[in-house]
């Protein structure tokens, strides 16, 4: 509990100095047309105020620090520059593989295999990251399933206390935004899960908390590659984009169903195992894709 605290106030106060920055230093997203339509600049340093509430609960797990920063590098270094998704890619991976094989202690195959896992994980949880609220509260529920689960290793407490306090700044209307480097820190979490999980009892558990995100990276790469597009381009046709024209364009509604959206997918391996689980989490999918299909993007 002490460490939820910590790691709460410690966010707030890093949000509001980063925040401050942000502002000094030009660390702004400024709109530009469909894919990034808020009306005025605002600070993507969301991110930093999320590392610096999660860094006390890893001082002593110093090779998760040091992929959690990198990641967090990463992601800094494509909001200021813009990394080609080549590089991008290639820097996810190499971070899973250490993770999984001089971490973890997988097998040199399991780290290749999860080292790709890892990656679709955080490119799930930036491409969920485009309308305010969605990937804070979602990352939140996600993180309360874990912690229900069983997974209460300091990381996953210290996390759910930092995506908290940012969620009162990027509620709609947002104050802040996480940026690429905040969602890559939030998917190299997510990631660290599975890939501690693998193989051992709580992995459903972690494959049912993915689930939302990682639906929605394979759907919209699906669509995609069938418009003939990069399947890392952006687009607005995502499941959030779909509940927001479905719920008339209300920010803060949409970010309320997707939230509950992700307590349906989350917390159903509280209650499921096994394949009763997984047909479930299907029926689910199949149950959502074909309720927003029609709701596409003019």
């Amino acid at each position: 509990m002490l460490l939820f605290i910590i790691a709460f106030f410690l966010t707030l106060v890093s949000i509001y100095i980063f925040g401050k920055i942000g502002i000094r230093f030009d660390l702004m997203d400024k709109p530009a047309g469909q894919l990034k339509p808020h009306e005025r600049p605002i600070p993507y340093t969301g991110g930093m105020a999320i590392l610096a509430g999660i860094t006390p609960a890893l001082f002593y797990t110093s090779p998760i620090l040091f992929a959690v920063s990198g990641m967090w590098l990463v992601g800094f270094l494509d909001d200021r520059f813009g990394l080609p998704p080549s590089v991008r890619l290639i820097l996810q991976l190499v971070t899973g593989f250490y993770l999984s094989f001089f971490v973890f202690n997988h097998t040199i195959l399991s780290s290749f295999i999860l080292a790709f896992m890892f990656a679709a994980i955080i490119n799930a949880y930036n491409m969920i990251d485009g309308m305010d609220g969605i990937c804070g509260v979602i990352s939140f529920v996600s993180s309360l399933a874990l912690i229900v689960g069983g997974l209460t290793d300091n990381i996953y407490i210290a996390f759910s206390a930092a995506i908290l306090a940012f969620i009162f700044f990027n509620f709609p209307p947002a104050r802040i935004f996480l940026g690429d480097q905040g969602s890559y820190i939030v998917g190299t979490v997510f990631g660290i899960a599975l890939i501690q999980t693998y193989a051992g009892s709580n992995f459903s558990l972690v494959v049912a908390v993915l689930w939302l995100p990682v639906l929605d990276l394979i759907l919209g790469f699906i669509r995609r590659i069938k418009s003939g597009k990069s399947p890392f381009s952006g687009d607005r046709d995502h499941f959030y984009d779909k509940l927001y024209r479905l719920l008339g364009n209300n920010k803060r509604a949409t970010v309320l169903v997707a939230s509950l959206m992700a307590l349906v997918y989350s917390f159903s391996a509280i209650f499921f195992s096994g394949y009763v689980l997984y047909g479930f989490l299907i029926v689910l999918s199949i149950i959502q894709t074909f309720s927003l299909k029609s709701l596409k993007s003019t």
